[in-house]
Order: C-alpha cells, then sequence, then structure tokens
C-alpha cells in the first residue's frame, strides 16, 4: 500500500510539533515546581517526549 508522501509530510508535522510541545509542557510543569526540576534538563525532557511518542506508536500497531 502505497502512502503519498502529503500524509508522510503531516505526520511527521504533527510528531514534531507534539514532541515540541511535550518538552515544553514538562519544563513549564518543572518551573512551577509541580514535578522534581532534574525532569526538565533538555536531553531528558525530549527522551521523555520521544519515548512517549514511540510508545504511542507501538500501541497504535497492536
Amino acid at each position: 500500500m502505497a502512502v503519498s508522501s502529503t500524509a508522510t509530510i503531516a505526520t511527521v508535522t504533527v510528531t514534531l510539533s507534539t514532541i515540541i510541545a511535550t518538552v515544553r509542557t514538562i519544563k513549564q510543569t518543572a518551573e512551577d515546581e509541580l514535578i522534581p526540576k532534574g525532569i526538565s534538563k533538555d536531553n531528558l525532557a525530549v527522551l521523555i517526549a520521544v519515548s512517549i511518542m514511540i510508545a504511542s506508536l507501538a500501541l497504535s500497531k497492536l
């Protein structure tokens, strides 16, 4: 089954915007002291967001 390039670009765009929004949410939550500040470090926040996206992708394949 062929996937159009438009669908692929849309999926990548939505994924990247979700990762960016999640990282910003994690940083703001840490700034408000609702979660430990160590979680809001750049690399860790990105790792958390990417892990969530990969897990949701894996769950959608079930």
